[in-house]
């Protein structure tokens, strides 16, 4: 029984890994593309159009779930609660993409787990030891570093993944203290929805009567009416839509199968990935300041989510 076991557990240990990475890489490829067609199409018409692809594959793969059905009768307040919060981040997120490097986004938006430590410390009275404050100090210090608020370049849009961090922390929060028993694909049709609804709200903005001067294709992004796709387009929403699924069902698979701060750690990947694809794409390379803030925050995120 036990070699059944010790064999067992190097499989499962090695499908999270891979699931991890799996997740991050096209999660962050899915942003690069948000970026990179951001002057064709509005913020609201990818949310939207991207919701409607992914919703039926997660009901499907809820229905394979048969056994957890009547688990989606419970109340799911804080669910949606966390939704909320998750959407606002995933707002500011995609508002920052088109104005700031791509991995500089990434980077600041991964000082969540430094948020948490906070939040947990100030609001659930945790103890936080010297070392972990050590590092919160030097994750924030990084931060200074990518947006350089003191500079004559200074870009007030880098502060938005920030505050978007700052969301993301209080959703990992409540999930924590309120969604534990709640599957995960449940957790993550919930937010698909909220986001559909947030989309279409934006999208019946968009239609409200517009002056017909020309707009810059960063206000068309934000507050734009739906223009005519071509089939690139089409194409860019439905890899979207398949990396939303990959990352909803992949990160759900990887932490439920190995060790949390295993996972945890590979999660900075994401940063990795977003550097490749900003220098593929953009020709994106941060100067020395944004790259040593980046690797700051990488080290000071470790540093907090090993402990």
């Amino acid at each position: 029984m036990s070699a059944m076991f010790g064999s067992t557990e190097p499989r499962r240990e090695s499908l999270a890994v891979a699931a991890i990475l799996i997740t991050v890489a096209t999660l962050s490829f899915s942003d690069a593309l948000v970026k990179l067609f951001s002057d064709g199409f509005s913020l609201w018409q990818i949310f939207t159009l991207r919701s409607l692809c992914v919703a039926p594959l997660l009901v499907a793969a809820l229905a394979l779930q048969r056994s957890r059905s009547e688990r989606l009768r419970r109340p799911l307040f804080w669910v949606s609660i966390r939704s909320l919060l998750m959407a606002a981040q995933a707002i500011l997120y995609y508002l920052a993409l088109p104005k700031v490097a791509l991995s500089a986004v990434a980077a600041t938006n991964y000082t969540m787990p430094l948020f948490v430590t906070m939040f947990a410390a100030v609001i659930f009275g945790h103890r936080v030891p010297l070392k972990a404050w050590i590092a919160v100090g030097l994750g924030f210090s990084g931060v200074l570093l990518i947006v350089q608020p003191a500079s004559s370049t200074f870009n007030a849009f880098a502060l938005l993944p920030l505050v978007a961090a700052m969301l993301a922390a209080l959703a990992n929060l409540v999930t924590n203290a309120k969604c534990q028993d709640v599957p995960p694909l449940v957790i993550s049709l919930n937010l698909n929805l909220v986001l559909l609804a947030v989309g279409l709200l934006g999208t019946c903005f968009g239609l409200l009567p517009q002056t017909d001067s020309p707009g810059s294709d960063y206000m068309d992004y934000v507050a734009g009416r739906w223009t005519p796709m071509t089939f690139e387009d089409w194409a860019a929403i439905l890899i979207m839509a398949v990396s939303f699924a990959i990352g909803s069902i992949g990160a759900a698979v990887a932490y439920q199968f190995g060790r949390p701060t295993t996972i945890a750690t590979l999660d900075f990947m994401y940063i990795a990935f977003a550097f490749l694809w900003g220098l593929l794409f953009f020709s994106e390379l941060p100067n020395v300041a944004a790259l040593l803030g980046i690797v700051i925050i990488v080290v000071s995120g470790l540093v907090v989510v090993r402990r």
